[in-house]
């Protein structure tokens, strides 16, 4: 079934912003009319989305990720169906190792062996917050160092004599970029770890990451995305 997506709210829910500042229903019910939808889920979207922080809604990517993390909005999203759904049909559906065959009047399922396509799945043992907090202080002290040496610091950009300031780029994609991938990708396999403020946290880091990301990838740098927020310094620690 199509349900109705982040990705596709946040553009939806993007273009309402960028001309009048904030989300209206009756813009957004106009917007959700291949979808089935009552003005009670309408009511929570629009509310929720209003009352992220402008952070949140400096372009539509930002805004995707935050209806991605809020898990109020995922539940309604869920429930929201395409009204296109009038059927459900499966033909010919291959999973590695199985064959499934639907025919008319009847179905026959040929089964062997299931494998994940994404690779194999192990039961591996659950981390606890130590242990990631542990990963995670080793990804951002690497990242201090590399701007510590490089980085636009006011001893950096005081010093004349330096040239640190050519290879700041070069180091971050190399350094930095990939290290804050990994952060990403560790906090959420264990985002059950984290109580609600630390989620909170993580959600700015994220943001940060992504717009420090696209600054260095282009020549003129957007100063209005989020900044480090320290206080990815101190979650998952007692």
């Amino acid at each position: 079934m199509d349900f109705l997506t982040s990705t596709i709210l946040a553009g939806l829910a993007w273009d309402g912003i960028k001309y009048a500042g904030n989300l209206t229903s009756q813009y957004l019910k106009g917007k959700l009319e291949e979808w089935i939808i009552d003005d009670k889920q309408l009511e929570t979207i629009v509310s929720k989305i209003n009352e992220l922080p402008d952070a949140y809604k400096k372009n539509e990517k930002f805004l995707g990720l935050a209806i991605q993390e809020d898990e109020d909005l995922q539940g309604v999203l869920r429930e929201i169906q395409s009204k296109s759904n009038n059927s459900v049909e499966i033909k010919d559906s291959f999973i590695e190792g199985s064959t499934i065959n639907n025919a008319i009047g009847g179905s026959t399922i040929n089964s062997s062996t299931t494998n994940n396509y994404y690779g194999s799945h192990s039961n591996t043992e659950k981390k606890t917050r130590l242990q990631v907090k542990g990963e995670l202080d080793l990804l951002l002290s690497e990242n201090a160092a590399v701007f510590k040496m490089y980085g636009p610091t006011p001893e950096n950009t005081a010093d004349l004599t330096t040239r640190k300031h050519e290879a700041w780029r070069s180091m971050a994609l190399k350094f930095i970029v990939p290290n804050n991938d990994r952060i990403i990708t560790l906090l959420n396999e264990n985002i059950d770890l984290m109580n609600f403020e630390e989620k909170m946290i993580f959600m700015e880091f994220k943001l940060h990451a992504e717009g420090f990301k696209d600054n260095q990838n282009r020549s003129n740098r957007i100063a209005e995305y989020p900044k480090f927020p320290i206080s990815i310094n101190n979650i998952l620690g007692g």
